[in-house]
C-alpha cells in the first residue's frame, strides 16, 4: 500500500510500533518510524524517516518487502 500516510497496512502484518517521533531539523519537518515483529523467535527491525510519514512508511514498506523476498522460503 504504497503512499499511504498511515501504518495500518503494517499493522495487519503484524508489526508494531516501536517508535515514532516528529521532529524539526534546521527548520524542516521530519518524521520517524521504527516498526517491530518476532520472525522465528528473533526480534526484526525496520525503520523510515524523510520529511513526510508517507515517504518514512514507504520506506518501511520497501524494506519489509525486500525482507520477504529474501526469506521466502522460511516462514515469516
Amino acid at each position: 500500500q504504497l503512499g499511504s500516510n498511515t501504518p495500518d497496512d503494517l499493522r495487519k502484518l503484524g508489526y508494531s510500533v516501536a517508535v515514532h517521533n516528529d521532529y524539526k531539523m534546521r527548520e524542516i519537518d521530519c518524521t520517524f518510524w521504527l516498526f517491530t515483529k518476532l520472525v522465528n523467535n528473533q526480534l526484526i527491525a525496520f525503520k523510515g524517516e524523510g520529511v513526510s510519514d508517507v515517504i518514512a512508511l514507504d520506506q518501511i514498506r520497501e524494506q519489509i518487502s525486500k525482507f520477504e523476498r529474501n526469506n521466502s522460503n522460511n516462514s515469516i
